[in-house]
């Protein structure tokens, strides 16, 4: 026998709290609905985007990074000779050569690591 508001044990309360996770469940679904056709059309339209001709042909679609390279390939023509490979072959190599570490944030990053007691002391020698 199905419940209604006149049966006994049955409260308002009880009404209101099932309202509210009803409420919730359709709410989370629908936000994940719509994250799921947001990404579905931002994958379309950025697919669309790197094939484009004007994409296609901006230094920027053509262009690699490549760190921690061994130091036998630290020239121009050891990279080309090893990158040749590569579909539609290596135009120009360029080599960064005063960066004094590729990632600077590293340094700091250790600093912090060590413990509060060695940034404090930075902070007292500064100011």
């Amino acid at each position: 026998m199905p419940r209604t508001l006149s049966s006994p044990g049955f409260s308002p309360v009880c009404h209101a709290v099932s309202l509210c996770a009803r409420a919730t469940n359709f709410s989370l679904v629908w936000v994940w609905y719509l994250i799921k056709r947001e990404m579905a059309h931002f994958v379309i339209v950025r697919q669309q985007y790197l094939i484009s001709k004007e994409h296609s042909t901006s230094a920027q679609a053509s262009t690699i990074l490549v760190t921690g390279v061994p130091r036998r390939y630290l020239n121009e023509h050891a990279l080309a000779k090893l990158y040749s490979r590569l579909p539609g072959g290596v135009r120009k190599v360029w080599l960064n050569r005063s960066v004094s570490h590729p990632y600077p944030f590293c340094h700091l990053m250790t600093l912090f690591s060590l413990g509060t007691s060695k940034p404090c002391r930075l902070s007292t020698r500064i100011g």
